[in-house]
């Protein structure tokens, strides 16, 4: 038996060397108690482990339901991703990476329950408990400062609060990727902007799913430096291609959103794209209207001489940062002492 031609929801599961996770995963969707049909999508990018081995049993067990998408070759987790979304039939789409799992029997006929009830809403997402799988550290919730329970793209574009894919359940709404999403390292944060261009954005509080940071995460354990450089070059890609925006009503926040980055750039030593940034920022600055807004000349001109001197001095520039900071230290100490 195949899987229905045309099920309300699928259920887009990507998954490379998860051998030792993708059985929870799956077992965590099955279970789910609905009163329409879903499909299982998943697209298995090569491993090089058993994960292949696994999904292909489950397929065998439940063909009315999964269907696995093998790759020729491996395609990378974005090109993954583009190709298992192009190939669900769903008009709801339920995300679940292949080493999280979902909680609650009853998500996907809430969460897609409430998108069928609320035409104007592109993109329902819930709480997640995020743990590490070697049990090192406590666990703690996702997001760690809750949204709103109604937002929109505005809200989204300066920071991506849905935590995670596995997360989020979208109404489909295109049936291509631009360009330059494959461009991204990561892309989460520029498909919820995609999605939520077409309609609001829904918080539930309650978690319904774990997020699991292990070794093999291709995000979740990498160094801090790393993340936030490549963040901010997927939040620049974002910024110039996916965010819609009437130029004479919200150049401010294409000016703070330059500002940003450059800032970013700027911390982690990213000379070049620091000053193309700040370059921009000034380009889009309302001067001429309220030059009191932010960011404020004293604050363009410090990223200024931040980038300038990593440009020209750089051995001047770590000397100086690490002043800073033990000023920072020193006062921090004496406050403390005052108390």
């Amino acid at each position: 038996m195949s899987p229905s031609p045309s099920p309300m929801v699928s259920v887009l599961i990507i998954t490379y060397n998860h051998e030792r996770f993708i059985a929870q995963a799956l077992d965590s969707v099955l279970m789910q108690e609905t009163d329409f049909s879903y499909e299982i999508v998943i697209g298995e990018d090569c491993s090089t482990d058993q994960t292949g081995a696994i999904v292909a049993a489950y397929q065998r067990a439940h063909p009315e339901r999964i269907r696995v998408l093998p790759r020729p070759h491996n395609l990378g987790m974005v090109a993954n991703f583009a190709a298992t979304y192009l190939a669900c039939r769903g008009t709801y789409i339920a995300m679940l990476e292949g080493d999280d799992f979902w909680t609650d029997p009853h998500k996907l006929q809430q969460m897609v329950g409430f998108l069928r009830d609320n035409p104007d809403y592109a993109i329902c997402f819930h709480r997640v408990r995020a743990f590490y799988d070697d049990g090192s550290q406590p666990d703690f919730l996702l997001p760690q400062r809750p949204p709103a329970p109604t937002s929109s793209v505005t809200d989204l574009l300066p920071f991506n609060y849905i935590s995670t894919c596995s997360s989020a359940v979208f109404r489909r709404q295109f049936t291509s990727f631009p360009a330059w999403f494959f461009r991204l390292s990561v892309f989460d944060h520029a498909l919820h902007i995609l999605h939520a261009q077409h309609g609001l954005i829904h918080y539930e509080p309650e978690p319904r799913g774990c997020y699991r940071l292990h070794a093999g995460g291709v995000w979740s354990l990498q160094a801090v430096d790393k993340k936030k450089v490549a963040y901010a070059t997927n939040f620049a890609l974002i910024l110039l291609h996916a965010y819609p925006y009437d130029y004479a009503r919200e150049r401010h926040i294409l000016c703070e959103m330059y500002y940003t980055l450059a800032v970013r750039y700027a911390a982690y030593q990213a000379t070049r794209p620091a000053l193309h940034a700040l370059l921009h920022c000034l380009r889009h600055h309302p001067h001429k209207q309220a030059w009191g807004a932010t960011p404020n000349p004293l604050q363009l001109g410090e990223v200024g001489l931040a980038i300038g001197l990593q440009a020209g001095f750089p051995q001047l520039y770590r000397v100086l940062l690490q002043l800073r900071r033990m000023g920072f230290a020193l006062r921090t100490r004496l406050r403390q002492v005052r108390r």
